[in-house]
Formats: structure tokens, sequence, C-alpha cells
């Protein structure tokens, strides 16, 4: 029988997986780059970017599981289908948001890398 704190449970598990994997992607791509005493306002602001869209879209991917996962287990309960649709639309929308703003950025040719 499942316990209640189940799904907190869960996720927790899939955060610390998509930081697994994520930094284990980044480390593969060769990007080794840290923060030194030499460094200017715009690095810095550079990688906080590239930290923050990184982080942005974990954590819409997780929102979309969450809220798969509430709509199976809701069985038939249309309060919690409502909330999983809104979940849904919300991190769609998010998901839609961080990656306009790399686009737009790229398209406008600022030197984010």
């Amino acid at each position: 029988m499942p316990q209640k704190n189940e799904p907190s449970r869960i996720l927790i598990y899939l955060s610390s997986a998509a930081g697994i994997f994520q930094a284990g992607s980044a480390y593969a791509a060769g990007y080794k780059e840290s923060i030194s005493f030499g460094s200017t306002l715009a690095e810095y602001i550079t990688r906080f970017y590239n930290w923050s869209i990184g982080l942005g879209l974990t954590l819409g991917f997780l929102m979309l599981i969450w809220a798969g996962y509430t709509m199976v287990t809701s069985a038939g309960d249309t309060q919690k289908v409502g909330k999983a649709k809104e979940i849904i639309i919300g991190s769609i929308t998010g998901l839609f948001l961080l990656v306009g703003a790399r686009l737009i950025l790229n398209m406008l040719s600022v030197p984010v890398k």
C-alpha cells in the first residue's frame, strides 16, 4: 500500500537523477568554466543565465512528469485532473518562454555561450 509521502519521494528521486544527468552532460560537453577573481560582471551574468536556463528546463520537465503522475493517479477525481491540466499548461508555457528567450538572444546575436 503506497504511503502518503510517496509522490514527494518520487519527485526527490527524479530531481536527483536529473541533476546528475545534467551535470554529466555538461562535463561531457567540455563545460569546465569556473568563476575566478578575474571574471567580469558580464561573465558572471552569462554564467548565471546559462545555469538558470538549465535549471528552469529541468524543473519544467519535472513538473510535466509530476502532472502526468497526478493525472494518472487521480482515479477520476475531477479536481485532481483539473489541477494536473493547469500544471501541464503552466509548465509547457514556461518551457516555451525559456526556449523563446534563448532563441531571441541568439537571433539578436547576443553572445551567450
